[in-house]
């Protein structure tokens, strides 16, 4: 009996993709958890007072939340005439959930972060599994890598705040870029699921998610729009016509976002760079920013860990990947355009919510090439890439997504591997290095810098007292405001300002904007910040 047991629990020295995608998963959640509770003591601030004022408004004086969320579409039309162009992003900006009830504002965070874990889990599945039949817990590994990557290696200061605690930043940008990757598992969907009812609303809801992510930052707008303008090719030249629809939607909304009135004002009080300089500068801040800043070790060592899972999948993937020289130009082209619009716009990219957006598009075009370059290393080293079919006379009519992935369908090709998949012992015995690597480089970093990752930062404000107090501050803040009695009000400057939820402040002038915005949100004449140091 002993003999058997010993046996049972005995280690081939192969990692099983099942296991390593719960791992990673459990490691993704165990992540999130100091975030989340730090998330508690969040606070509104700047916009959410003052987009959020015509929706707070409304709700106060009728109790109505349809009253309220009308307000937000009203805000975007008239910001589409008067100051910005992208009016998805403004209804959702103008209704904070601070307007229903100030101790609803966390739920910022959570939506956020679910929107985005979502949206990355459906289009990698949607990519790997339904279209590349790569084994879906090798793609499920891949989707949390990214994951782990995004959330917890973006860049120190602003970047996180501004992603995920500031409302009205993230709900332009995060929220957007979500959508975003979710109409493209839905194009991708439309053309490889089975049932013809799925196709269908596959469809319907792309069309619709498209002229949303159309209309909303210009960031992710004009990402789409390009791949838009690259399905629409593909789509005209062979046989899946339908996918016109949400493409065409999707430029759509883009080009109503583009042609708004509001813009001239705004670019008025913008000094933005020529397109000629727009295009060089993005291409060079791609190599500067993305590459020698925001590639750290950790970075590097999860990039490694997909490479190693990559390659894997390779083994039973049912594409050949043809032009990997011609996959890395255009990501890097991608991730450059990702920053183009505020160059153009602004002629910087200094805000923390733009440096995030920049980062995690960074992230997700990086392991995407890592799937295809190592996927045709793996196929060039071992033979395994057999004569491609057509691109576009496959009987399955699936190929016009092939052609715009630069990929070319392998036939008789197993179409997945089972769920009980493994990694070698080879790259078993990597993966362990790897994380044997990030553990100890973790130890190391972490103790001389708490921030380096967002749990670790949660966790320190959350241990030192600083999100206690921090919370309790500004709940004095808020019986102030709320009191009727005071029409000048005083506020004291914050005692500390953890690094993820402090995004903006008052002043101590009351004509500054952030100042009159939360004086006019609360009923004051005036409201100014009263230094303690």
């Amino acid at each position: 009996m002993k003999k058997m047991q010993t046996e049972k629990f005995r280690w081939t020295g192969q990692i099983s993709l099942r296991k390593l995608s719960a791992v990673l998963a459990v490691i993704y959640v165990l992540g999130l958890l100091p975030v989340f509770a730090i998330a508690r003591y969040n606070y509104a601030s700047a916009d959410d007072f003052g987009m959020g004022f015509a929706a707070y408004r409304a709700f106060s004086s009728t109790g109505n939340i349809f009253a309220a969320i009308g307000q937000g579409f009203y805000m975007a039309w008239y910001d589409y005439l008067h100051w910005m162009g992208y009016f998805t992003s403004t209804v959702f900006m103008s209704v904070p959930p601070n307007v229903f009830d100030e101790r609803l504002y966390p739920i910022g965070v959570f939506l956020l972060i679910f929107v985005l874990t979502a949206g990355t889990l459906y289009f990698f599945r949607a990519l790997f599994v339904k279209a590349w039949k790569i084994d879906k817990y090798a793609s499920r590994c891949l989707a949390l890598v990214t994951l782990l990557v995004t959330v917890q290696c973006m860049p120190e200061g602003s970047a996180r705040v501004e992603s995920f605690f500031w409302y009205c930043s993230g709900v332009n940008y995060v929220l957007l870029y979500s959508f975003g990757l979710f109409w493209m598992g839905l194009l991708i969907s439309a053309v490889f699921d089975q049932s013809r009812g799925k196709r269908i609303y596959d469809l319907v809801m792309a069309c619709i998610l498209g002229f949303a992510v159309g209309g909303g930052n210009y960031m992710t707008s004009l990402s789409c729009a390009i791949i838009a303008v690259l399905v629409i090719i593909a789509a005209l030249r062979c046989r899946h016509k339908e996918l016109l629809a949400p493409c065409l939607f999707l430029l759509f909304g883009f080009a109503l976002s583009c042609l708004a009135p509001g813009n001239n004002n705004r670019a008025q009080s913008l000094q933005g760079f020529g397109a000629v300089k727009t295009i060089l500068i993005a291409l060079y801040y791609t190599l500067s920013y993305c590459v020698n800043e925001y590639t750290t070790w950790a970075v590097l060592l999860f990039f490694a860990l997909a490479a190693v899972i990559a390659w894997k999948a390779a083994d039973k993937v049912s594409f050949r990947f043809s032009y990997p020289a011609l996959a890395v130009i255009f990501g890097y082209g991608m991730v450059s355009a990702n920053i183009a619009p505020p160059l153009y716009a602004e002629g910087n990219i200094g805000a923390g919510r733009l440096v995030a957006l920049f980062y995690m598009q960074y992230v997700l075009v990086a392991v995407l090439l890592e799937v295809y370059v190592v996927g045709w290393l793996r196929q060039y080293v071992t033979g395994g890439a057999g004569s491609a079919a057509g691109v576009c006379g496959a009987a399955d009519g699936q190929d016009h997504l092939e052609e715009a992935a630069g990929a070319t369908r392998l036939p008789a090709q197993a179409q997945g591997a089972a769920g009980g998949a493994k990694l070698s012992a080879a790259l078993s015995g990597v993966s362990v290095f790897l994380a044997a690597a990030l553990i100890f480089g973790s130890a190391l970093t972490v103790k001389a810098d708490p921030d380096f990752y967002m749990a670790t930062c949660a966790a320190q404000d959350l241990l030192n007292g600083h999100a206690a107090r921090y919370k309790e501050q500004n709940d004095e803040r808020r019986k102030i405001l709320r009191d009727a009695s005071v029409k000048d009000a005083v506020l004291d400057e914050f005692d500390y300002k953890p690094d993820l939820l402090f995004f903006s402040d008052i002043e101590t002038d009351p004509s500054n904007w952030q100042n009159k915005a939360l004086a006019r949100y609360y009923g004051k004449d005036s409201v100014v910040l009263r230094k303690t140091k």
